[in-house]
């Protein structure tokens, strides 16, 4: 596998199990317990990320460079940073207003201006009773404030592909859920800089999502109807790191959409390549998109042609194995690395290749 022999996969390959467990392996409550509106929080500053390439170089050597990383390797560093530095991102608690900020200071540093980003900010009022008294205990409101980073990279086409993770979690470190659907959307951003796109891509990383979908839903109310049908195709990130298996779940209102035929067929034609070229099976589970609800959901609903990317250990989304590790204190980098070695790597490498590919494509119609 490409990441293999990588001064970060060494790094991260050094670290003890001991370490691990007691980052991770325990049932406290992750997060400082300060919300966005109450003025306590300390001042957010960035903090340095290390990333693979200088800001300041020429983009003809960047383009280079990148050419050389691995894919899936950025978005790994990604995931760990979040793991690290900013666990606990629960909706409407401060530490998620702080994920939104790194998101956007991060995407500034990639080179992509300031007009090319928004911050899309919603408040809700939150039913009582419906989530643990914990969340409350970690900054969880009753009236929450939340936001959407989103990124626009205008196309030849003004046809538009929606690209969406959410990066809020549980009160854990989260790295499956959802940071690596978050990074994989950052390393695709860094890459979408040096490719050629057709489509015109939007990068929605979602908030609030753990608590009923808020930011999508937010995000697809503030589109007029033309702009809701000027969407090509709604794609998901969530949950890459569950299990073995990569799969695509796809969905789509075939009297409305009948031109979606020919984009899955184009996904197939895409996972076939690169079962073909590395060896990396992609699953298409078609019409299993009511199976799992998560940001994608809300797009299908609107018969919007949608599509989620998640490495699941099954097509049952109820099935409890052994890897299951969501919504726990074990959804975190370390305990992840040392239980299933590899399983990361190997899942956001694929996931990485083939998204650039569906981001890439000139969808016909």
């Amino acid at each position: 596998m490409k990441t293999k022999g990588s001064i970060f996969a060494v790094v991260l390959a050094s670290l003890a199990m001991a370490a691990a467990v007691a980052a991770c392996g325990n049932n406290q409550v992750y997060g400082n317990g300060t919300t966005a509106q109450d003025g306590q929080y300390e001042a957010y500053e960035p903090h340095e990320m290390g990333y693979p390439l200088a800001q300041d170089a020429p983009a003809e050597e960047v383009a280079e460079i990148l050419g050389l990383v691995p894919h899936g390797e950025i978005a790994m560093r990604h995931v760990a940073y979040m793991n690290n530095y900013l666990y606990g991102r629960i909706a409407f608690t401060y530490r998620e207003k702080e994920a939104a900020l790194w998101l956007v200071d991060t995407l500034l540093a990639m080179g992509y201006a300031s007009e090319d980003i928004q911050m899309q900010e919603f408040a809700v009022e939150v039913v009582a009773g419906l989530w643990p008294q914990a969340w409350f205990d970690a900054g969880f409101q009753s009236r929450g404030y939340s936001q959407n980073v989103i990124l626009t990279i205008p196309g030849q086409s003004e046809r538009v592909i929606v690209v969406g993770a959410h990066y809020d979690s549980f009160p854990y470190p989260g790295a499956n859920d959802n940071a690596s659907g978050t990074a994989l959307l950052l390393e695709s951003a860094q890459r979408m800089l040096h490719l050629d796109n057709y489509h015109t891509i939007v990068y929605v990383f979602f908030g609030a999502e753990e608590v009923g979908l808020i930011g999508a839903q937010y995000y697809l109310a503030a589109l007029s109807e033309s702009e809701r049908d000027n969407i090509l195709f709604m794609v998901n990130a969530d949950v890459l790191f569950e299990g073995p298996y990569l799969l695509y779940i796809y969905g789509f209102n075939e009297s409305l959409r009948p031109d979606a035929h020919a984009i899955v067929s184009a996904w197939g034609d895409m996972a076939y390549a690169l079962y073909g070229a590395h060896g990396v099976e992609l699953i298409p589970f078609p019409d299993g998109i009511n199976r799992w609800f998560s940001d994608h959901t809300v797009f299908y609903l609107a018969d919007i042609p949608a599509v989620m990317l998640s490495g699941l250990d099954s097509c049952e989304r109820w099935e409890f194995t052994p890897r299951w590790i969501l919504h726990t204190p074990q959804d975190c980098f370390y305990y992840i690395s040392e239980a299933w070695p590899g399983k990361m790597e190997w899942n956001i490498w694929g996931y990485s290749l083939f998204l650039e590919k569906m981001l890439t494509h000139r969808y016909e119609g």
